[in-house]
């Protein structure tokens, strides 16, 4: 598999609403263009990880048992992230794909 040119992480805490409406600013085009997307459920009981593979089968999903926090969950989902560049998000930005692919331009990411 090719490296994608960039991973978006997004971090997600009994937030199964707000994470359904991040991921519906960015993630189908940029999923289109290549891009790695990972959400970590950081110990939700609110049937966020049960929410995602029916709307987003192409974003990879990290659960852990327990909240471990942002740097904890952060750290999770950096572990499985393959991008040249690395963007982490919390559930309730909303970004257009564009947006994101502007600022991995700045990067001088090749982001096709």
């Amino acid at each position: 598999m090719n490296q994608p040119p960039a991973s978006v992480i997004v971090l997600n805490y009994n937030t199964r609403e707000l994470t359904l409406q991040c991921l519906a600013s960015f993630a189908p085009a940029l999923d289109r263009r290549g891009w790695q997307i990972i959400v970590v459920d950081n110990g939700s009981r609110d049937g966020s990880a049960e929410a995602l593979p029916g709307q987003y089968p192409f974003v990879e999903i990290i659960r852990s048992e327990r909240n471990l926090g942002f740097a904890g969950g952060n750290n999770l989902g950096l572990r499985q992230a393959a991008g040249e560049i690395v963007f982490l998000m919390n559930s309730d930005v909303l970004a257009a794909a564009d947006t994101l692919q502007a600022l991995a331009h700045q990067f001088d990411v090749q982001t096709n």
